[in-house]
């Protein structure tokens, strides 16, 4: 048997660009449109609650559902509603950004106050897999959790946003730590970071040993390795213990939380200021001045890269997220939601796509999984469109980390056709054709 986490020959490079730059705040002007997508987390997409020429304040609620897994959407400026169609939300920003005046710190008093209040704050997973934060808090049985586990990782190469939250929020991050290790009623808190990230260290360690009602966190320094952000990775190598397919971190003791949630966590405790704002990194190539911006959701790519002195050469390719695990974007012309962590913008000599050969056989798709997949393998049936194959390789196990396509020789796309076979497993479980 293979350990989960395996050594990896293929080195991934960090390139934190933008890590010692102090985050800036992007004020936008009178006049400018912020469009607030409808769907911005897994779930069922928000219904508008505001209609066309509405004045809105900063954390107003402007869409919600009554699904469960969902969570609200709050208005990231003040201004005027300009659009509302089945898609999104515009509005009209009056350069004031003035507060709603109903927002104030949630009055929690029980277990059930501190769930319901992180929903109403739109909390969703910020390290980019935008689960709602309160289902994942909401553990039914809390006397199967030792452990909390918080993702400071952060291994995707260029993104700094979680290292930033740590550095200049460091208080806000142990607060909200403290309050959800009350909420779980445990007393074994650990905080998982990679090496490299030595300024974040430092911050957290001399606030921990500053106050003694931090006696229970701990940082643990991990191996710079990718994908080590990965949940079920990051587990292991804190409590050397494994998530079985399909099953979920409580299944073993543990809940697992990014610390940039968490660090809103704690301040929203404090404001009740719901999440209306994200830090981005802003990096690649085809960008003047990378940098780490904080930026009202819904804010315009175009608009951060304008922050960003423009572009230095023209852009070839636009992800959100990072290079390893990022989605292309159409154009700059799309807004970033409640998931977006970093736009990585690459010029032409970055974003060169080596032609595709086919495969030599030499199996470092399967020694570099971190969940012992056998990539090659899901390619080719994927391809073949052989669903009885695919079935039976664990394809929904695939965290979607990027190491199989990085490490291949031969160029194949092999992360993407791991993600068309899910859908086709999807398809296949609801009655369609693949």
């Amino acid at each position: 048997m293979f350990n989960l986490f395996k050594p990896h020959q293929i080195r991934v490079p960090h390139w934190k660009h933008t890590v010692a730059k102090e985050t800036e705040q992007l004020l936008l002007k009178k006049g400018t449109m912020v469009h607030l997508m409808l769907s911005q987390h897994i779930g069922a997409a928000c219904e508008p609650v505001v209609t066309v020429g509405d004045h809105v304040y900063v954390g107003q609620i402007i869409a919600q559902s009554s699904a469960f897994v969902s969570a609200p959407i709050h208005a990231s400026v003040s201004g005027v509603i300009e659009v509302v169609d089945d898609h999104k939300i515009i509005i009209k920003s009056d350069g004031k950004g003035t507060i709603d005046p109903t927002v104030e710190p949630p009055a929690i008093n029980n277990d059930d106050d501190f769930v319901q209040a992180v929903k109403s704050s739109g909390l969703v997973g910020l390290g980019g897999a935008g689960f709602p934060t309160y289902i994942k808090f909401g553990v039914k049985d809390k006397s199967q959790i030792d452990t909390l586990i918080i993702n400071a990782a952060e291994c995707e190469p260029f993104i700094t946003t979680d290292a930033r939250e740590i550095i200049e929020n460091t208080a806000d991050v142990l607060e909200g730590i403290l309050a959800l290790g009350t909420h779980l009623d445990v007393t074994n808190m650990i905080i998982g970071i990679e090496s490299h990230n030595k300024a974040a260290i430092s911050s957290l360690q001399k606030e921990i040993s500053s106050h003694s009602n931090y006696k229970n966190i701990k940082v643990k320094i991990l191996p710079s390795k990718y994908p080590q952000g990965a949940e079920k990775v990051l587990i292991q190598s804190c409590l050397n213990r494994i998530v079985p397919l399909g099953k979920l971190p409580s299944d073993v003791g543990v809940v697992v939380s990014n610390v940039s949630s968490i660090g809103f966590l704690g301040r929203y405790l404090k404001t009740g200021v719901p999440l209306v704002t994200r830090r981005v990194t802003i990096d690649g190539g085809a960008v003047t001045t990378p940098k780490n911006i904080l930026a009202p959701i819904g804010t315009l790519v175009k608009d951060l890269v304008d922050c960003c002195g423009g572009y230095q050469l023209p852009p070839a390719k636009i992800l959100s997220g990072g290079p390893m695990m990022g989605m292309p974007l159409e154009s700059d012309d799309l807004p970033i939601t409640k998931r977006s962590n970093a736009v990585t913008i690459f010029n032409h000599v970055q974003a060169v796509e080596h032609e595709e050969i086919e495969c030599i056989r030499c199996a470092r798709c399967i020694d570099v999984c971190p969940v012992n997949l056998l990539p090659v393998a899901i390619d080719q049936n994927v391809r073949l469109k052989n669903m009885d194959e695919l079935q039976q390789l664990d394809l929904n196990a695939c965290i979607d980390c990027g190491l199989c396509s990085f490490s291949c020789p031969s160029n194949r796309t092999l992360v993407q056709n791991i993600r068309v076979g899910k859908g086709m497993l999807r398809e296949l479980a609801q009655g369609g054709q693949a």
